[in-house]
Order: structure tokens, then C-alpha cells, then sequence
């Protein structure tokens, strides 16, 4: 079909192909997120702000899990439920990133906040494309680092972009009073991904990548 080669030509086409190909286990992944994601919400509705962070470890790490499995697809792979258990020591990186995102949150809530803005965007730009680069490429835990920060030098508006694609779909979710939660986290990840995966060719051939 023609549509589809058009897709094929595009970044966001074929993240929105491997998202539709397999959308009932993206289902399946999002209702996980929402149930993850549940006690941290109630913590936030209660005004426990810090409580609320340091709580969404269990939806951050199934967020990685849908990158894990888009990523499979980059190679026009199949991904499988095994890959849960496989390949542990990367779940490093998304522990990291999950660390960092917190400290600088909860930094948000002291008098030093000010301060705390900058590392909190520079991390949020950092954090996918570490992740992503930690499932894309055979890479160390500093390798994965390494490399998201690169490509955040190299290309900045696109690293500001998955940010900024990643509040669209937050607003999304607030609007629709949570309804959307069953299909936009995975459509951010598979984005995110295939994003990440050609940002990857692009350092390679410049042999900026590790």
C-alpha cells in the first residue's frame, strides 16, 4: 500500500506502525502503567508531593519496558514477553535516569529551586535517550550516557522535542480526565524510540556513538 511506504519514510510513520501492528500489547502495557501509576497519583491528590516521586519507580520501569520492546522492533523483530527478565543489567540505566529525575523533583520543593530547573530539564532530555540507548545498542551503563548526551549536544531540538512531545501527552492525559492513559504512554515510547534509533545512524556515520 502506498500509505504505508509513505509511513516507512518517516520516523514518526514507522513508530506509528510498530505501534498499531501490535497495539493490543501496547494496551496491555498502558492499563500496566495507569495501575503503576496509581499511588503516586493518590499521593499527589493528597498534596504529598515528595511521597508522589518517590512512588512512580513502578510506572517509570514499565515505561522502559514499552521502550524495550519498541526498540526489538526497530529491526523489524517480534519483541517477547522474555525480554522482561533478559538482559537485567540495563534496567541500570532506567534506575539512574529514575534517580535523577527525583532528586532534581524534589529539589523543585526547596528554596534552591531556582537552581533546580536547569538539571531537571537537562535530565528529562537525557533520560529517554540514555534508556533508549541502553536497548538500541550493545552499550555500558556509561556508554548509554555518554551517548544520550551527545546526541542532546548534537541535536537539541530534537532532545527538547521528546520533552515537550512527552507534556503534550501528559495535557492529553489531564484532559481527558485519565480516559487516554490506555493508549498515549506507549505512543510517546515508540516515538521516543525510533527517534532515538535514527539519531543513532545519523551519530554512527559521524562516529560519534560508542
Amino acid at each position: 500500500m502506498r500509505i504505508l511506504r509513505y509511513l516507512q519514510e518517516t520516523t514518526i510513520g514507522r513508530a506509528l506502525i510498530a505501534y498499531f501492528v501490535d497495539l493490543p500489547r501496547w494496551v496491555l502495557l498502558n492499563i500496566a502503567f495507569s495501575v503503576t501509576l496509581l499511588p503516586s497519583a493518590f499521593a499527589l491528590i493528597l498534596g504529598h508531593v515528595a511521597l508522589a516521586l518517590c512512588l512512580s519507580f513502578p510506572a517509570a520501569w514499565v515505561l522502559a519496558v514499552m521502550i524495550r520492546f519498541f526498540a526489538k522492533t526497530t529491526d523489524e523483530r517480534k519483541p517477547r514477553w522474555s525480554l522482561l527478565w533478559t538482559n537485567i543489567g540495563d534496567y541500570k540505566v532506567v534506575l539512574s535516569a529514575w534517580l535523577c529525575l527525583v532528586i532534581a523533583g524534589l529539589c523543585l520543593l526547596t528554596p534552591f529551586y531556582v537552581v533546580a530547573v536547569i538539571p531537571l530539564i537537562l535530565v528529562l532530555m537525557l533520560a529517554p535517550m540514555a534508556i533508549s540507548n541502553a536497548e538500541c545498542l550493545p552499550v555500558t551503563f556509561w556508554e548509554a550516557w555518554r551517548n544520550a548526551f551527545v546526541m542532546a549536544v548534537h541535536y537539541p531540538i530534537v532532545a527538547l522535542g521528546v520533552v515537550l512531545f512527552g507534556g503534550l501527552i501528559a495535557w492529553g492525559i489531564s484532559v481527558s480526565g485519565g480516559a487516554l492513559l490506555v493508549a498515549l504512554p506507549a505512543l510517546w515510547a515508540s516515538i521516543t524510540v525510533y527517534t532515538v534509533h535514527d539519531l543513532i545512524h545519523s551519530l554512527t556515520k559521524q562516529g560519534n556513538t560508542q
